[in-house]
């Protein structure tokens, strides 16, 4: 799943890892790197490590900044037009009415300014009014804030397997370290030290700073086939002089499902003329569901031949320096008989080109939307670097389109629950949330695909990814004794992080103004018909942890939202808020580059949910808003607006030894609402009518 933010941000080492999973290629014991973000991966084989310079004194860098609004007259009144018994429900306003009604006054607004010019910045308020941008030179901000930037090139971030982001952070601790030669994180670097505060000429002015900035370097990017989109699985014991760490390997334990359900539907591999690859190699058919099946099987077919083509840029992505390929998108809808969809793309802060690796992560969810909506002609996306900016940036980008606020916004990507609210900004975040239920829009989000262990087990895998990066570039014959000690160290400070003995969960799928996404494996008969679902767990097929099984548990940081209070005894935020198809056998086909792979994972089941809702918002007649409160009010009222999900749990044994594992116990499936599934599948057909809820009469 995700390494941890304030692990990995500094060094722009993926804030957030996406929640999927795709099929794994062949490979020898030290050439995958653990993360799902492969397509940013550095090519292996003694390459030389990239030189380290001190950046260009008049690079432009633009940082966030805070600034004061009416944060509780926002949270009260997205309460109440989301809350179906009050009088007010459904009655959204305009971001920009959003804006000013509730951001910053026009005072707050002047003062930044007039504070950035005495500074020789420049600032730009964000249209939603709740955080503005700061823009000055490196040398400025150096002046400014006293010590030099930490600046870490786009080449040192792909050599350390991560995106192709120019990064430039202040911080008084060294970010980098040169070993033999070979750079590498300090550990102030990966535990993520302080950031320096705001410099006294802006301090009196905002309300909370963050100098980090990331800028896309497409040059440093890069176009990785299809064999390269692998995600790290089951994994093995490997040892290299000393060096202990897991490797990947997908050899099934128990035979793995198939798809039973009938009929097909439309599909080009059905008469396995096309290749396709799932999780242990070339495969066939019965390894997957077509889209028409699975929209037969939630009730779909009919919302999408009536409303999928007005559903046209209802839906949008959030991609966190993830690219895709237009072409893809045609020979997936080919294959499988919809719509190819044209995607509006907008850019973020420091991105000035569009991506131009192919990602598996937003391959898929662009995908799952277009199958889902079917006749859509437009998906909107929105690319933004994967950083510490990566939620704020995103979703303001999305909400404030200047062609209105889209009615659902899906995210792919998530970190520690208790390390996402630990940044500079995040409740700004949480109003921005706030702000989007209040505009009508409904934001999903996937619960993540490490179990209950989201924090022990992403501190690993962001670290190991990290060690085996550096590996693969060099060569293991050039591991010298102080840099295999480096690297041993760096695999051995994360067991403390793994011995964490609670059930963990991500973020910001545990913000209680979010619908949080789980997955799940189900059981098709005839007419597609659903026979049984239970958690997405192939830990049952696999034996050993992968990032194969749904995040569900409580969250260390939120406490339970009105809408969950009674259903649990721990007041606790619970997630997930209900669950989808994401079990990856079978899965769904997916065009990377022009081949077909097999994927799953809570990836899958967020946009799916996004694109479902979408439809059932334009049969009702109108945006859906913030569904949470409406959806628990149906658990109560109406048990059959969901498909129960009474098998199975999200348990994720996180190896500390060869023989001994931490099992951070939660959670199971059980009759009615569980911190396992959720209220269940929605039976989308019954939401149409469904209680006194957005557009019903």
């Amino acid at each position: 799943m995700m390494p941890l933010r304030w692990r990995l941000a500094p060094l722009a080492l993926a804030c957030c890892l996406p929640l999927l999973v795709t099929p794994a290629v062949a490979a020898s014991p030290l050439s995958t790197p653990y993360s799902a973000r492969t397509a940013d991966s550095a090519p292996a084989g003694n390459a030389a490590p990239p030189e380290q310079r001190a950046p260009d004194p008049s690079t432009p860098i633009t940082f966030f900044v805070g600034l004061p609004f009416d944060s509780a007259g926002l949270s009260r009144q997205a309460r109440d037009v989301s809350e179906p018994t009050s009088a007010t429900f459904g009655q959204y306003l305009s971001p920009g009415q959003i804006a000013e009604r509730f951001g910053a006054t026009a005072a707050a607004e002047n003062a930044l300014a007039k504070a950035a010019r005495s500074a020789g910045l420049s600032s730009a308020i964000d249209p939603t009014r709740l955080f503005a941008r700061v823009t000055g030179t490196v040398a400025t901000w150096e002046k400014l804030i006293g010590i030099p930037a930490q600046y870490v090139t786009a080449e040192t971030s792909v050599f350390f397997g991560q995106a192709a982001n120019d990064t430039y952070v202040f911080t008084a601790k060294p970010q980098i370290d040169v070993i033999d030669g070979v750079p590498v994180p300090t550990p102030e670097g990966l535990t993520g030290a302080d950031y320096s505060p705001a410099p006294p000429t802006l301090a009196r002015a905002i309300t909370w700073f963050l100098p980090v900035y990331e800028q896309y370097v497409p040059a440093a990017d890069t176009a990785s086939p299809a064999t390269q989109s692998a995600t790290a699985r089951t994994r093995v014991r490997h040892s290299m002089d000393g060096l202990t760490f897991l490797d990947t390997g997908n050899t099934p334990v128990t035979p793995l499902p198939t798809n039973n359900g009938t009929p097909i539907g439309t599909s080009c591999i059905a008469t396995n003329d096309v290749p396709v690859s799932g999780l242990n190699g070339p495969t066939t058919q019965e390894a997957f569901y077509t889209p028409d099946q699975v929209s037969q099987a939630y009730g779909l077919t009919a919302l999408q031949h009536r409303y999928g083509s007005a559903a046209s840029g209802d839906v949008a992505i959030i991609s966190l320096n993830g690219g895709f390929l237009q072409s893809d998108l045609q020979n997936a809808a080919n294959c499988f008989g919809y719509h190819a969809p044209n995607i509006d793309l907008r850019r973020g802060t420091g991105v000035n080109h569009p991506f131009v690796n192919v990602d598996d992560e937003t391959s898929l969810d662009l995908q799952t939307v277009a199958w889902t909506l079917k006749n859509a002609k437009a998906i909107r996306l929105v690319q933004v670097t994967n950083g510490a900016t990566s939620f704020l940036d995103g979703y303001s980008r999305a909400l404030t389109d200047p062609r209105g606020a889209p009615a659902a916004i899906s995210l792919s990507y998530g970190e520690c629950d208790f390390a996402g609210t630990g940044q500079p900004g995040w409740r700004a975040t949480e109003s921005l949330f706030q702000a989007a239920g209040l505009a009508g829009t409904s934001l999903f989000v996937a619960s993540g695909d490490l179990g209950s262990s989201t924090c022990q087990e992403g501190a690993f895998l962001g670290t190991v990814q990290v060690a085996i990066s550096i590996i693969e570039h060099i060569g293991e014959e050039n591991v010298t004794p102080p840099l295999l000690d480096y690297l041993q160290g760096l695999i051995d400070d994360t067991l403390a992080a793994r011995a964490i003995a609670i059930p963990t969960v991500s973020y910001p799928a545990s913000s209680p103004w979010v619908t949080a996404v789980g997955a799940t494996q189900l059981v098709l008969g005839k007419a597609n018909a659903i026979e049984s679902q239970a958690v997405w767990n192939d830990l049952q097929y696999y034996g050993v942890p992968g990032n194969l099984v749904s995040t569900g548990g409580s969250s260390t940081s939120f406490a339970a939202p009105w809408y969950q209070v009674p259903l649990r005894a721990a007041n606790r935020r619970v997630v997930p808020d209900v669950s989808l198809l994401g079990a990856s056998s079978p899965g769904m086909a997916i065009s990377i580059n022009g081949q077909f792979f097999v994927t799953g994972g809570t990836s899958q089941a967020s946009p799916f949910m996004a694109s479902a809702l979408a439809l059932v918002g334009r049969a009702r007649g109108q945006h859906l808003g913030f569904i949470n409160p409406w959806l628990y009010d149906l658990g109560r009222s109406t048990p059959r607006a969901f498909l129960d999900v009474e098998r199975g749990d999200n348990q994720f044994p996180v190896p500390l030894t060869e023989t001994n594992h931490n099992v951070p116990a939660c959670c199971q499936a059980e009759p009615g609402f569980d911190p396992a599934s959720g209220l269940g599948a929605p039976n989308f057909g019954s939401l149409i009518n469904a209680g006194r809820g957005p557009g019903a009469s």
